[in-house]
C-alpha cells in the first residue's frame, strides 16, 4: 500500500490498476532527459523497482504525495503526481527539497536531465496544463485539479507533439455519458509547449493492438459520437517509475 492507493504489479509495463481510496488533487509535469541512449538506460535503471531511496519516497510521503508515475518517450518524460486535497504545489515542494537526501538525490540524476545539478524538483519538473478531460474542474496547473476516483482500472499515456493545440482542442467534443465509450473510465488531455499528453484509465487491461494511435476519439468515444477527428498520431508511453514499487 502506497498512501491511499493499493498498487498491483502487472506483467505489461505500461498499465497498472490501483484502488482509489479518498479524493486527490493531480499534478502533470514534463521534463527532458539528455539525448544520450546510454544514460537513459542508467537513467531507468535508477528509477527500477525497488531502487528508489527509501528517504525520498518517505519525504514525499510526509508532504502529503499519495502516488507518483513517470512515464518515458524517446527522452521526454511525463509525471503524474497525485496529492492530499490540500497540497500547496509552492510550499509543499520547498518542504520536500529540505527532506533527507533530498538535494543529494536531485544533483544525482541531474546527470542524466536537462538541468541543473543545483535545481530542485520543482524547478525541474514544469508543470503542464490540463486543457480537457472526462471529469469538469476549475484548477490550474499551478493549483493542481482535485479529482474523484471511485474504482479500479488500468491506465495508459500518450504522447504526441504539434503546434496546433487549438485543433487538437478543438477534436475533442464535449463529454457526454451519451458518448463516451463504456470501457473508458476517465482521460485528461495535458498540453506543455508543443507537447500534448493523455492519460486514459479503463477498464480493459488489452485496449490497444500496437503503440500508436492514428485518433484517440475512436478508442474515447462510440462510433459516430465524434463528426471530426483531428489527424495526429499519439505515441503510447512506457510507464518508467511508479511510487513505491
Amino acid at each position: 500500500m502506497v498512501g491511499n492507493f493499493l498498487c498491483y504489479k502487472l506483467q505489461d509495463h505500461e498499465c497498472f490498476i490501483f484502488i482509489k481510496m479518498k479524493n486527490i488533487k493531480r499534478y502533470c509535469k514534463f521534463l527532458l532527459l539528455k539525448p544520450d541512449p546510454e544514460l537513459m538506460v542508467k537513467y531507468k535503471a535508477v528509477h527500477a523497482k525497488g531502487a528508489a531511496w527509501p528517504e525520498i519516497t518517505q519525504g514525499m510521503i510526509d508532504v502529503g504525495i499519495l502516488d507518483m508515475e513517470i512515464y518515458l518517450s524517446d527522452y521526454r518524460l511525463f509525471m503524474i503526481m497525485d496529492t492530499v486535497p490540500g497540497f500547496d504545489h509552492v510550499k509543499d515542494m520547498d518542504i520536500l527539497a529540505t527532506k533527507p537526501r533530498q538535494e543529494e538525490w536531485e544533483a544525482y540524476v541531474s546527470r542524466f536531465q536537462q538541468s541543473s545539478a543545483a535545481a530542485s524538483a520543482a524547478e525541474k519538473w514544469q508543470l503542464a496544463e490540463r486543457i480537457s478531460g472526462m471529469e469538469k474542474t476549475s484548477g490550474s496547473a499551478a493549483g493542481g485539479q482535485l479529482k474523484i476516483r471511485k474504482t479500479s482500472r488500468f491506465r495508459y499515456c500518450f504522447i504526441n507533439e504539434t503546434e496546433a493545440m487549438q485543433e487538437i482542442k478543438s477534436g475533442i467534443p464535449a463529454v457526454s455519458p451519451h458518448n463516451l465509450n463504456p470501457e473508458i473510465e476517465d482521460f485528461e488531455f495535458y498540453q506543455f509547449g508543443n507537447f500534448n499528453l493523455c492519460i486514459l484509465d479503463t477498464n480493459l487491461e488489452k485496449l490497444f493492438p500496437n503503440s500508436v494511435i492514428q485518433n484517440l476519439s475512436d478508442i474515447l468515444f462510440k462510433p459516430g459520437a465524434v463528426e471530426a477527428a483531428n489527424p495526429y498520431s499519439w505515441k503510447l508511453m512506457e510507464r518508467m517509475y511508479k511510487m513505491g514499487e
